[in-house]
């Protein structure tokens, strides 16, 4: 059964939801590591927004707590192209393993049989 969260956003039954969110990364604060230890997860792909603060912050704790990280370049937002540039040009590809497009990552997990989706990332490099 599906559940809902304090601003009405639904959440099918199955899926992680961290708790405690607060400030830039989607880790500080939060049990997001626990959950995603807990179910064997080690490869993350990360979009949203704001890609110079949150997106940022939570693609470079991941990186420091051990994940392989994707940020899909096309599937973020700034607020200005300056700050896309900071994120994207500069920061980023210091900490992540991978920056793709949309149809990148599109293209590597529609090819990926169940076996060897863990490989995700190194495929999409």
């Amino acid at each position: 059964m599906a559940r809902r969260d304090p601003v009405g956003v639904q959440t099918p039954a199955g899926d992680l939801v961290a708790h405690e969110h607060w400030c830039s990364s989607g880790f500080a604060n939060t049990d997001l590591d626990q959950q995603l230890t807990a179910h064997g997860i080690h490869r993350l792909i990360i979009i949203g927004l704001v890609a110079n603060t949150c997106v940022e912050a939570t693609a470079r704790f991941a990186a420091e707590l051990g994940y392989d990280v994707a940020v899909v370049s096309d599937a973020t937002a700034a607020l200005s192209e300056e700050e896309m540039h900071a994120a994207l040009d500069v920061n980023l590809p210091n900490c992540v393993n991978a920056l793709v497009t949309t149809s990148e990552i599109v293209e590597a997990i529609s090819s990926l049989s169940a076996s060897s989706a863990n490989s995700l990332i190194h495929d999409v490099r």
